[in-house]
């Protein structure tokens, strides 16, 4: 959109910090894209983001093994004279002051700062890490994901069969498996497309089972003794530290063996066992 002297301008929202260093660098890429076609570009670096800003961090950042830091990216982008702002929430937030911020940011802006940009009738083209929400506004991806995946529990799109095996959304059962998918599994990459992929297969069947449920309590009990041992075994994540992709992938598949270990390698032995009695 035409700024107040008719040129395009475009405004990159950034809430990406140094913790996802692979999706750190495309947003300056793109910045240095839209400032070569003689855009005015600005950069604000709200949340996490402002974290990259803290000297010594970018230098010491590579989006993969071997590849070029991070400063790299800030500095081309810089070279093409895009504006670099850091908003003080985030300064804050990361425990950071004015002087920790590398020499490349040109200011630190407040809330207002938005408004007198005129983010409403600007170009906003959201950085790697932030999506566009509803309300035109950037926002954490993850977030995102977080709070449609809350909605849907708040919905009756939650946790469906076991909320209508336990009784209800407060049993301690679907609570802990809640928990586990909120606070560990969509806090990682790896997590959150496993979760992608397993509510297109869960959600395709379990309302017609959950409902089955409460209409008839014998296939009620018989669902209930059915996942108690899945349930069991998904408690055990509470005692470990899900807190990278390679913990989510390993605890993860440690998880399935187990389970497939219980539901059919288990009934595979005992059956072979009765039958040579």
């Amino acid at each position: 959109m035409p700024n107040e002297d008719g040129d395009d301008k475009v405004l990159i929202i950034m809430s990406t910090g140094p913790e996802m260093a692979y999706k750190c660098a495309t947003p300056f890429f793109l910045a240095t894209v839209a400032a070569a076609s003689e855009k005015e570009t600005i950069m604000i670096f709200n949340i996490k983001g402002g974290a990259l800003m803290k000297k010594g961090v970018a230098e010491n950042l590579v989006v993969k093994e071997g590849g070029k830091p991070i400063i790299d990216f800030i500095r081309q982008a810089k070279d093409i004279d895009v504006m670099m702002y850091v908003c003080s929430p985030s300064l804050e937030l990361n425990d950071m002051t004015e002087d920790d911020l590398i020499e490349e940011v040109d200011g630190v802006v407040g809330g207002a700062y938005l408004i007198e940009q005129s983010i409403e009738e600007t170009e906003i083209v959201c950085g790697t890490g932030t999506i566009e929400n509803e309300k035109g506004q950037c926002v954490p991806e993850r977030a995102t994901m977080v709070t449609e995946m809350q909605q849907k529990s708040s919905n009756g799109g939650g946790c469906l069969i076991a909320t209508a095996t336990f009784g209800s959304e407060l049993a301690p059962q679907v609570q802990m498996l809640r928990e586990i998918r909120d606070n560990s599994l969509l806090q990682t990459q790896s997590g959150q497309s496993f979760m992608e992929s397993f509510n297109l297969f869960y959600y395709s069947f379990s309302p017609t089972i959950a409902d089955y449920e409460r209409e008839n309590p014998v296939f009620k009990e018989t669902v209930k003794v059915t996942i108690t041992p899945l349930v069991a075994s998904l408690s055990l994540l509470n005692y470990v530290d899900l807190d990278s992709e390679e913990s989510v992938l390993g605890y993860g598949i440690g998880i399935i063996l187990m389970n497939v270990g219980m539901y059919f390698v288990a009934p595979v032995i005992v059956i072979t066992t009765i039958r040579k009695i």
